[in-house]
């Protein structure tokens, strides 16, 4: 599971502090606080679970507990970093909320897997929809990495 979330946290983290500092202009000591506070709100949020009609903190008592909020404070954080962009009619605005919008279809796949892993199969396992996730994901990608790569060079927009 570390390889699966490690890789993907950090390419958050860093993509985010990228976006911040090219193409909104936030002077680097800001942007290494906002990313210190984004990464403590994300470790806190992931204690977050969900069960049976409860949401909080489980104790061990609670079984059947799993995330909530499934990778939605990433797409909070591509969805401000995109609007902001597109209010300063940035050209990276387009690529980032694009990507916000198909990482929120990858984030309903895998949401919906939890229900539907055994209900589709293929040669007997169950196969559910955690590919189209890892699929989205790398489109998502596609389009922040093209982002940086089309506009990162120009300069920030302040300084």
């Amino acid at each position: 599971m570390l390889a699966d979330v490690v890789p993907i946290d950090l390419f958050m983290l860093v993509y985010l502090g990228f976006a911040l500092n090219r193409f909104l202009g936030v002077p680097s000591g800001w942007t290494v606080l906002t990313l210190i506070g984004f990464a403590a709100i994300v470790f806190f949020t992931i204690q977050l679970k969900c069960w049976g009609g409860g949401i909080g903190f489980p104790g061990v008592e609670v079984t059947g507990a799993s995330e909530c909020l499934n990778g939605s404070l990433i797409l909070l954080a591509m969805a401000i970093v995109g609007g902001l962009l597109a209010e300063r009619k940035h050209p990276a605005a387009p690529f980032i909320l694009w990507a916000a919008l198909i990482f929120a279809i990858s984030v309903t796949f895998r949401s919906l897997d939890l229900a539907l892993c055994d209900a589709y199969q293929l040669q007997g396992r169950g196969i559910g929809t955690h590919f189209v996730w890892h699929l989205l994901n790398a489109l998502a990608l596609f389009l922040l990495l093209r982002a940086s790569i089309e506009v990162g060079a120009r300069r920030p927009a302040y300084k």
